[in-house]
Parts: C-alpha cells; sequence; structure tokens
C-alpha cells in the first residue's frame, strides 16, 4: 500500500497519484532492487530546450521557465520526485507561456514596420 505524502491516505500500489488528492505517489520499491537501495527513479524532462527558446523570444516568462528547470534536478537528488514534477510542469508552462508571447510581439511588430 502506498502512502500519499500530501494527504497521508492509503492508496493501492498500481496508482500512480493519489485517489484523494491528486497527488504523485512515490515510487514503491520492487523485489529485485538490494535491500536498503534507494528506488531507480524514472528521469524527469526538465523542458531546458523549451526554456531557452522562451528566454530568446520573451525574457521575463523565459527566465521564469529556466528558474523552475534548474530546480527539477535537486528536488529529485532530495528525494522528492513529486516535486521535481511540478517543478518540470511549471517549467514547460512558463516556456510555452514566453514562446506564444514573443511569437506574438514579434509578429505585431513585424506588422507595425510593415505599415511605417
Amino acid at each position: 500500500m502506498k502512502v500519499c505524502r500530501k494527504c497521508s491516505s492509503p492508496n493501492d500500489e498500481m496508482l500512480d497519484r493519489c485517489a484523494r488528492c491528486g497527488a504523485r505517489l512515490p515510487i514503491a520499491v520492487t523485489q529485485e532492487s538490494a535491500p536498503g537501495a534507494p528506488p531507480e527513479a524514472e528521469p524527469v524532462n526538465r523542458h531546458l530546450g523549451l526554456s531557452i527558446l522562451a528566454t530568446v523570444l520573451f525574457i521575463p516568462f523565459g527566465l521564469m521557465a529556466l528558474i523552475q528547470a534548474a530546480q527539477v534536478n535537486g528536488w529529485v537528488a532530495a528525494g522528492q520526485p513529486d516535486r521535481a514534477v511540478d517543478a518540470a510542469a511549471r517549467a514547460k508552462r512558463w516556456a510555452s507561456a514566453g514562446i506564444i508571447t514573443g511569437a506574438v510581439l514579434d509578429a505585431i511588430l513585424i506588422f507595425a514596420a510593415r505599415m511605417v
């Protein structure tokens, strides 16, 4: 039985997210792993490439995306993969907002330059 780190409710071993609050559940230790060894966590995509592109297109949102992407490895090293996944999701949201905003502003500037 997996116990949620956020709300402390018990959950089935097959679930990835808590049935009560929706938070990511800890990864279960398998029988093959050595006793006392930490479980292998799957890698978390930091969305660093998107963050860099967002920084080029619209610096304020891109910097926020880079900050969030930089926090991912720290959370993984601290043994809190649920927070690492949340930081990666925030990095992706900031990067997406930066790319869209930058593209729209660039299009407006190009259109305005042609009107002059």
